[in-house]
């Protein structure tokens, strides 16, 4: 094959036929595809291997390369021909290319063009991955020779757009290799000076005529008529992820013109176009510029007005459009904040706050999309929003004129919160983990607005516990939810709301109490969360201790350390334990010795199920014990002694379960405020031996 090769000392023999030549490319189509074939004989594959390499050596193996690639049909020789050719460009590669003679490189330049000239028609398509490796080595050559020895190939590029969609399909992914290997910064083979000749000799060559080639394109899906011709709106949705690579660092007029704009907001209404306008419009909004510039910018591309007709339209929702909308209010959140803070601008402060309030009904509705994507794509701008309303809580009627948007988004969170109908909590997979960190963003989110409007939210929580709690039949999942969003109102609430005596988070708690009879049917992590809410909320019950017998009783009974649920049981003994720490001080004796009590009998069961309590509670209601006041009780579930010890021994406890019921047992005890004469009667004693055996005698001192 090498010999096969032309070299400049020794040139073709012109009486080489045709049929000669053919031979020589079948020849090497067969080498090409030795190497592709995993099957092949190894001896063979060594011998292919080592003539190919000899070619890429050859001093001119690359015309004979770029020769091969347009005679073949074959798409694995057609690829092998390229992948060597843009080896020999690369600036990664070598300085190969760079040290070719002046003639070989224009000839290589001429060669492309001619190949793309000859490209027009479907019929001179190409497969996609052949199309694509092109394109690189097209950029790969403008790298070492655009602008100063090819500074037309932008438009020659531009001259075959008429030839047909081949032409303009092979120009949109030579601009998008340009992109992906010069412009971006992505990736770490970025080169900044060779990045920055690129866009000047563009901005100084070619911008406007590519700009209007765009538009062009985007014409024929417009001028299709009622049903545009497939070919033509897969070109113009082509044209529109192009154009948004390139909007970030041009100039913002060439793209912003009535015309283009105009189709734009109309194609995001169409499906098939949908997401490159979207990606388009949100560049442009993006398009970095001081704030006195950006407000006009904004409202010159009267984006906020399509987004507040989109909300009230039965338009899908989608994360491109949700992204759009997103950066639409940041960026005008940015211009409310800054120009709010000198009392010259605070006429234009108060114009980009009235484009934000257009835009927040659509990100409120992204928030409650079913695409989970569409919904995390508002998150970023509604955290910004509650943070920057953060400093309006000096100013009370200012803050009240975002309530519309509050209540929304309190009813939002808690609705996406829900947990799905198929989620599985014992065999989490990738779709499970995703719900769960895009839940706890969402509680985040609660929990500052909550800081921010502590009473909007408990008054949010409030009403939907009472819709919940008092709702027959009500899904478990949704209970859960309240619930849910109580504990998180936990962390958000400062401590003093906590401890308020009269606020309404004493109401709800205290429904909260009166609601534990309902959790023993519940799922099992509506009785773990409630049980949770318990321990969080200590402090209520500490300001209302007429609440903490009715709280012990949950964890004392099948809702608690009885649970047939080991991983209920198991976190029922480690929150006992927790919340008897928590309210020890302010329990009283008859209390805690009823506590005491249910535990000691528990534990004895598990050690020595034979045992008998040396001491038994009152013989009514043998747990049962009355706080001060006389209302506050622990009692049995089951309202039996026997049905507890049948229960007990039903149970088995771990030794995480039992040490920690121990310690609660141990803390109880050891507070001294039951009396010592009760500790002794509760605490057991082991029966007498019937033959004891002498006490062994002391060994002496040595």
């Amino acid at each position: 094959l090498a010999s096969r090769a032309p070299s400049a000392s020794a040139p073709p023999a012109p009486g080489r036929t045709a049929a000669g030549r053919m031979a020589g490319l079948e020849e090497f189509q067969r080498a090409i595809l030795l190497t592709f074939d995993p099957g092949a004989d190894p001896a063979q594959r060594r011998e292919a291997n080592a003539s190919l390499d000899a070619l890429k050596a050859a001093a001119e193996g690359w015309r004979f390369c770029f020769q091969a690639f347009v005679a073949s049909d074959v798409p694995q020789v057609k690829f092998w021909c390229l992948q060597t050719l843009v080896s020999l460009v690369s600036e990664r590669s070598g300085e190969r290319y760079v040290g070719l003679p002046e003639p070989q490189k224009a000839e290589l330049r001429a060669s492309l063009v001619a190949w793309v000239q000859a490209k027009g028609a479907m019929q001179t398509d190409e497969p996609p991955f052949i199309k694509n490796k092109f394109a690189q080595l097209v950029v790969g050559v403008m790298c070492t020779d655009y602008p100063h020895a090819w500074p037309h190939v932008f438009a020659q590029l531009l001259s075959f757009l008429p030839n047909g969609p081949v032409a303009i399909d092979l120009f949109l992914r030579v601009l998008n290799t340009v992109h992906e290997e010069v412009v971006s910064a992505e990736g770490s083979g970025h080169d900044p000076q060779l990045a920055s000749r690129i866009k000047d000799a563009m901005r100084a060559d070619c911008l406007p005529q590519l700009v209007e080639a765009w538009h062009s394109i985007l014409q024929l899906h417009a001028t299709g008529g009622s049903t545009p011709d497939a070919a033509h709106t897969a070109l113009s949705a082509a044209c529109l992820r192009t154009m948004h690579l390139y909007i970030s660092w041009i100039d913002i007029g060439l793209v912003t013109s009535p015309n283009i704009m105009q189709k734009l907001l109309a194609f995001v209404r169409e499906p098939a176009l949908h997401e490159g306008a979207c990606l388009c419009l949100t560049e442009m909004v993006l398009k970095r510029m001081d704030v006195a510039a950006k407000l006009p910018h904004l409202q010159r591309l009267d984006i906020a007005r399509v987004l507040a007709e989109a909300a009230a339209s039965e338009l899908t929702l989608t994360a491109p459009l949700a992204t759009l909308a997103s950066s639409v209010a940041l960026e005008l959140l940015n211009c409310w904040d800054s120009l709010s803070q000198n009392q010259e601008t605070a006429t234009l402060a108060s114009q980009a706050a009235m484009l934000l309030g257009q835009t927040i009904p659509l990100l409120l509705r992204c928030l409650e999309a079913d695409d989970i994507e569409a919904s995390q794509s508002s998150l970023s701008f509604l955290h910004s929003y509650v943070g920057r309303l953060r400093k309006l809580l000096h100013s009370p009627k200012q803050l009240a004129e975002h309530e519309p948007h509050l209540e929304p988004l309190l009813q939002a969170l808690a609705h996406k919160s829900i947990y799905p109908a198929d989620f599985s909590f014992e065999h989490e997979d990738e779709a499970e983990a995703t719900f769960v960190a895009y839940r706890r963003e969402l509680g985040t989110l609660f929990k500052g607005v909550a800081r921010l409007h502590a009473r909007l939210a408990q008054d949010f929580v409030a009403r939907l516990l009472q819709t919940t709690t008092k709702q027959a039949g009500v899904p478990w999942a949704h209970l859960e939810v309240a619930l849910w969003l109580l504990y998180q109102l936990g962390e958000g609430l400062p401590e003093a709301v906590q401890k308020d005596k009269h606020g309404p988070l004493q109401g709800i708690v205290a429904g909260l109490v009166g609601f534990g009879g309902e959790v023993r049917h519940q799922h099992a992590s509506v009785q773990i969360l409630y049980l949770e809410l318990l321990v969080r909320y200590h402090r209520v019950l500490l300001a209302t201790p007429a609440l903490l017998g009715a709280a012990f009783q949950c964890f004392l009974d099948e809702r608690g350390v009885y649970n047939a649920r080991r991983d209920v049981r198991t976190k029922a003994c480690y929150l006992l334990l927790r919340l008897v720490k928590l309210t020890l001080r302010a329990s009283d004796a008859h209390t805690l010795d009823a506590i005491i009590s249910r535990l000691l009998a528990l534990l004895l069961l598990q050690q020595q199920p034979a045992h008998t309590l040396t001491s038994t509670p009152d013989a009514a209601d043998p747990t049962a014990a009355t706080a001060a006041g006389g209302s506050c009780v622990v009692e049995s579930a089951s309202g039996s002694a026997s049905e507890d010890q049948v229960r007990a021994k039903s149970l088995q406890l771990s030794d995480a379960e039992q040490m920690h019921l121990y310690e609660a047992c141990g803390v109880l005890l050891g507070a001294g405020l039951v009396p010592p004469a009760r500790v002794r009667e509760l605490l057991p004693h082991p029966s007498p031996s019937p033959n004891p055996s002498p006490s062994p005698s002391p060994s002496p001192s040595p």
